[in-house]
């Protein structure tokens, strides 16, 4: 990574805590849903700037997203830093393979889904129950891929298109 790039990646992290904020304001339909908008900026700076950039955004939208909703180290923040680097870890071997944007960013998201599940088996859960979530998990997880990989790739060509 350039020290160029180390100012945007610093805007990255910044946007990805405010729109991992504003979303923690919305509404959930389940308690542990989030779409995972903020994700775009992590999938953007691993893309654009390499395995590092992608580390610092997660790093930040984890770290000081959960100090500023107060979830810092509950399980919850756990859960989030396990899904994270594992999605995160998954996207970046698939950048070295001819996947889309897109692919990169359901196979995250799937990824992060299945980390956050078997921790919770681990942790919490019967094995039984893995049965009846894996299915709806999974859906949800393709579902929020799809939408979050559609707005890098539209993001992405907006703000590089026009500067090279």
């Amino acid at each position: 990574m350039r020290l160029q790039d180390d100012g945007i990646v610093l805007k990255f992290s910044a946007a990805a805590v405010l729109i991992y904020l504003g979303e923690s304001m919305i509404p959930k339909p389940f308690p542990w849903f989030r779409i995972g908008l903020a994700n775009i900026l992590i999938l953007i700076a691993l893309l654009r700037y390499g395995f590092r950039a992608g580390i610092s955004v997660a790093t930040a939208k984890v770290l000081v997203g959960a100090m500023l909703t107060g979830s810092f180290l509950t399980p919850f923040f756990f859960f989030t830093l396990l899904g994270t680097f594992a999605s995160l870890l998954v996207m970046h071997l698939l950048t070295m393979l001819p996947f889309s944007i897109i692919g990169i960013s359901v196979a995250g998201s799937v990824t992060h889904n299945l980390v956050q599940m078997l921790l919770g088996v681990f942790l919490f859960l019967p094995l039984t129950s893995i049965r009846l979530l894996y299915p709806i998990l999974s859906t949800l997880g393709i579902g929020t891929g799809l939408l979050t990989g559609i707005i890098g790739l539209k993001t992405m060509r907006l703000l590089y298109d026009a500067s090279g």
